[in-house]
């Protein structure tokens, strides 16, 4: 939940009017491609192949897919003029890559230990044996008392008479109609098993006689032990194959384990937990500063509640990560051609980050600035009565139920927001999000927070990132609050719009300098 248009100018410029622009300017054009080619920039192919690396699944309808793919060649434009000026070598870029490698370097070992891992026939047969797979008849059965009563609920079928209505006014059995039936049972004789495995799905039985009377069934559908045991037996393989490959994972971090150097960096906190803080395994430096694992330095960790038990297991999986990228380079797979490829894109893609970092600088916001932008920002949000909300993020509807009970209680909402709020952006704030325009909420967010008054707390709120309590803390009694009361969004707003017209500049002169030319044809076809 964010102030209107908070964090949507960077976006829309980046892939949409400084693109348009160039492209409106001629910097684009079309001509006679080669083979699988998509785009060139100074004359060099980027491929069909290179964009379905990048993007995954291909973007439904001709407009997304261009988006991704202008996306693509402004990153390549970027990686050009950072390698053109010596940038590959510096260490963001360096250690960049190096968290790329361990990143998918085990992956690459899992799948080449799963690959190679074999399957014991003997192991398989023992559980396919235990599987007790017999051949099964699924049927509709009717037990007539007398052998003419069997033959006239036979003729009735025979007619086109629903079986469920025939068996109403013939069966002496009162259970289910549908049974499944052995043919290995015993308990039916020799000759109703034959009679059953010659029927065929659909088709009915002769009356066949039972202890209680006489029966006549209609085949619904038969189970051929081989056929079940075929259509699981892949999966079974895969499975026997995945423990494996667990297995041997597990030998494989044991041994480089015992033969790494490794030395763990901790400190305690002020309730004398010890909390750690990094690690070196074999010279290399993981630091696990709980800072990075706020949302807004590391969205990968968004939403993670950092503490010293999670810590010391991301502390875990990051030396895992190294060690097992280590086995991987021992075994050579980080010469795979397709590993090879992502290489070369992710170098273009830390190359392209670090450059446009580098050249749209850090920014400053002067009173007048911000000023000067608060004035256009209440112009502009003039008939807009804003609120401020407060919220506690949870992960799980149980956890969410536990806050609300405790709420109802009287707890403070702030304090329990500094406790449990999943929330790293909020939470020491007691959960404090700001002012927002209620209105470009989504819902059910958008209907909850309007009928809520000053003070009030929602419910439980599912959302994509977990379960919400909200608390409307206050309604502006003006459309848009005084400065001093959202001075701090006012100043990232006003780094953001300048952070913005240096990127604009920057691609500007990018296409300007570059030959660029996209093959629309290929790319609607895709």
């Amino acid at each position: 939940m964010h102030l209107p248009d908070r964090k949507k100018w960077l976006t829309a410029l980046l892939i949409g009017f400084i693109i348009l622009a160039a492209l409106s300017q001629g910097c684009v054009r079309t001509h006679n491609f080669g083979k699988g080619v998509l785009a060139t920039i100074d004359n060099q192919p980027l491929t069909v192949e290179e964009y379905k690396i990048v993007v995954g699944e291909i973007p439904p309808g001709f407009k997304k897919r261009k988006e991704k793919l202008q996306e693509m060649i402004s990153t390549r434009l970027l990686a050009t003029e950072a390698l053109a000026k010596g940038y590959l070598g510096t260490p963001a870029v360096y250690w960049g890559m190096q968290r790329f490698y361990y990143f998918r370097l085990p992956g690459l070992l899992r799948m080449d230990v799963f690959n190679k891992a074999k399957v014991d026939k003997n192991e398989l047969e023992a559980v396919r044996k235990s599987m007790n797979l017999k051949p099964f008849v699924h049927v509709k059965m009717l037990v007539a008392p007398t052998i003419g009563k069997a033959q006239a609920a036979l003729d009735d079928l025979e007619k086109g008479e629903k079986f469920e209505d025939v068996a109403s006014r013939y069966t002496v059995v009162k259970s289910d109609i549908r049974q499944e039936i052995s043919l290995n049972d015993t308990l039916y004789p020799l000759g109703i098993r034959a009679i059953l495995n010659r029927t065929k799905p659909g088709q009915l039985t002769p009356p066949m006689k039972l202890d209680i009377g006489y029966a006549v069934m209609e085949v619904e559908s038969k189970d051929d032990p081989d056929a079940i045991w075929k259509s699981r037996e892949n999966r079974i393989k895969a499975e026997m194959k995945q423990q494996e490959m667990e297995k041997e994972m597990a030998e494989i971090l044991d041994r480089r384990r015992s033969a790494a150097k490794i030395k763990i960096y901790s400190q305690k906190n002020k309730e004398g937990q010890t909390i750690y803080t990094g690690a070196d395994v074999n010279g290399i430096k993981i630091n696990m500063d709980p800072r990075l694992f706020e949302q807004q330095n590391n969205p990968h960790f968004a939403h993670v509640m950092m503490n010293a038990r999670t810590l010391k297991a991301a502390l875990n999986e990051r030396i895992n990560d190294i060690l097992y990228s280590d086995e991987a380079k021992a075994r050579g797979l980080q010469y795979d051609p397709q590993f090879r490829k992502d290489v070369r894109l992710k170098r273009e893609e830390v190359l392209a980050d670090y450059y446009l970092n580098l050249m749209v600088g850090n920014n400053t916001a002067s009173p007048q600035d911000i000023e000067n932008y608060y004035e256009k920002y209440k112009k502009r949000h003039e008939k807009v009565r804003l609120t401020r909300i407060s919220h506690i993020l949870l992960p799980s509807e149980s956890q969410a139920e536990a806050v609300l009970s405790e709420l109802k209680k009287g707890k403070d909402f702030a304090q329990l927001a500094k406790e449990v709020s999943i929330d790293q952006a909020t939470r020491n704030k007691g959960g404090d999000v700001g002012y927002t325009d209620p209105t470009t909420l989504k819902e059910p967010m958008k209907s909850v927070v309007m009928g809520l008054k000053a003070g009030d707390i929602s419910g439980i709120i599912k959302g994509p990132a977990g379960y919400e309590i909200v608390k409307v803390t206050k309604w502006a009694n003006e459309t848009v609050p005084p400065l001093s009361e959202i001075k701090d969004d006012m100043t990232k707003r006003v780094l953001l719009d300048k952070r913005s017209d240096k990127v604009e500049a920057l691609y500007k002169a990018l296409y300007a300098r570059h030959k660029v030319e996209i093959n629309e044809k290929l790319l609607k076809s895709l």
